[in-house]
């Protein structure tokens, strides 16, 4: 009766054993997605702030293309001056 018992003990033992290596597997993947979250909306973050400054800068080269264009300069002129095509620039002032 008692290597009975301890039979079952040894099973039981056995079983939660697995259950915790399981629970911890769990634990550690979570943590990681956890962190790639942390990172994903980081990279986010700095997407934006990249997209903010760009979107600036276009405005600022639209300002620019449209001071030179007041004053008197044509496109070509315009985009020789600021090394670009000047169908771009067209397409900046659409």
């Amino acid at each position: 009766m008692i290597t009975d018992l301890r039979h079952r003990m040894d099973v039981e033992d056995e079983y939660f054993s697995v259950i915790e290596k399981r629970d911890t597997e769990i634990m550690l993947k979570d943590k990681k997605l956890a962190e790639q979250d942390v990172k994903l909306a980081e990279q986010d973050e700095q997407i934006a702030q990249k997209d903010e400054r760009l979107k600036q800068q276009e405005n600022m080269l639209r300002s620019t293309l449209r001071l030179f264009l007041q004053s008197g300069m044509s496109m070509e002129e315009v985009a020789t001056k600021m090394g670009m095509d000047a169908e771009k620039l067209k397409q900046l002032l659409s």
